[in-house]
């Protein structure tokens, strides 16, 4: 099983920021720095699109500014994998067959995503989908999304898949 992010949104920052300062009086990035967030990473710019100066309140709560950002995976897996996570949500996949496994394009918004994992590291979730999408999980810690499911105990498996736990109330 490989999973790799292929696409991100990549807003232009400087535009968003021009155009808030000038009509709003403010700029959006100012909570960026005491939340601890790079203006450079891709989560930087899903925080501020609320314009309201709370990044991490952005990231920790689902919302429907969440669907303005969109991320996209290439994965290569068996195909029951991909019927299996297809039934999770509603990402787009486009796949094609190889010559053991299939290599599938994975695209959603951030709140399709948040749905699909949570589905997908559930304890009754196919192995082999869990497996999946904790390595999507991983991903997206690596890029920067890590408080998009802080909330969440993080609990490993004995096959390295991951079961989000109970709420920690952040």
């Amino acid at each position: 099983m490989k999973v790799f992010p292929i696409g991100i949104t990549q807003g232009n920052i400087n535009q968003l920021i021009e155009i808030v300062q000038e009509s709003l009086g403010y700029s959006p990035t100012r909570g960026l720095d005491a939340a601890g967030l790079d203006i450079k990473d891709p989560a930087a710019f899903l925080s501020i699109l609320k314009l309201d100066n709370k990044p991490l309140d952005t990231l920790r709560q689902k919302s429907a500014i969440w669907e303005h950002f969109s991320i996209s995976f290439i994965v290569v897996v068996p195909a029951d994998v991909i019927i299996g996570l297809a039934n999770l949500g509603n990402i787009k996949i486009f796949s094609k067959a190889g010559k053991r496994e299939y290599v599938a394009i994975l695209s959603g918004t951030m709140a399709e995503w948040y749905d699909v994992i949570l589905a997908g590291c559930s304890p009754k979730t196919d192995s082999d989908v869990r497996l999946l999408t904790s390595n999507i999980l991983l991903c997206f810690d690596r890029v920067g999304f890590r408080e998009i499911f802080s909330k969440f105990e993080h609990i490993i498996q004995s096959d390295s898949s991951i079961i989000l736990g109970v709420n920690r109330g952040n």
